[in-house]
């Protein structure tokens, strides 16, 4: 359903440009190889961690 105009000039919007931007920056500063990538509490996880494992994760963080 992506309407290819509509994303064409989004992409072109200077607010969104910059938006991307430091996306991509913050991305990079993290070295992150592609999407999607997860980190939880500063921690890069194994690409696409099952339902379950993220979620004992982050029942574990919250009981520290």
């Amino acid at each position: 359903g992506l309407d290819p105009e509509q994303f064409a000039a989004d992409v072109a919007d200077p607010a969104r440009k910059e938006r991307i931007a430091k996306d991509q920056a913050d991305g990079a500063g993290l070295c992150v190889q592609g999407t999607p990538t997860i980190f939880l509490n500063g921690e890069e996880l194994p690409s696409m961690p099952s339902y379950e494992d993220l979620k004992q994760r982050i029942d574990d963080l919250l009981q520290e």
